[in-house]
């Protein structure tokens, strides 16, 4: 949560789960406004995992209010190079104007069919939890890095 730190989410898949849905949903915008999951590696602790670790190139993340606007990006290596994208809704393209998500002291400015819900979200996360993939009715655009 926030960038500050990891922690293990052990358990069974419905008590992970249940526990991605607690922690998405404290999210506030303001002092809890950002979480990221990203899968251990098998046989590997998180302690075993240091920080340019591959694994931890893949990822899913969001930023917002629960009870507000959010965004959520993934994030995946290619033979190597990162490739980061926008999630959203399935859409025509729209000529509407970038809406603002905010969290903290910042901004993320995405497409009208980019800002979700805390229950789209929540569905993001899960999904990837289960798959490592997103959920149909789900689209990405890729950002510039």
């Amino acid at each position: 949560m926030n960038g500050d730190g990891n922690t293990d989410l052990p358990g069974t898949p419905a008590s992970v789960e249940a526990e991605l849905r607690e922690l998405i949903g404290r999210l506030n915008g303001q002092n809890r406004f950002a979480f990221l999951l990203w899968r251990l590696p098998d046989g590997r602790s998180l302690h075993q995992v240091g920080p340019d670790d591959d694994a931890r190139g893949h990822y899913i993340q969001c930023a917002g209010n629960f009870d507000g606007r959010l965004t959520t990006e993934l994030r995946e290596l290619v033979d190597g190079v990162p490739h980061q994208y926008v999630l959203g809704r399935a859409a025509d393209d729209s000529t509407e104007a970038d809406q603002e998500v905010p969290y903290a002291n910042h901004a993320q400015y995405v497409r009208p069919n980019e800002v979700l819900t805390g229950p789209e979200v929540v569905d993001l996360f899960i999904e990837y939890y289960r798959t490592g993939d997103i959920p149909a009715g789900y689209v990405r655009r890729e950002l510039e890095l």
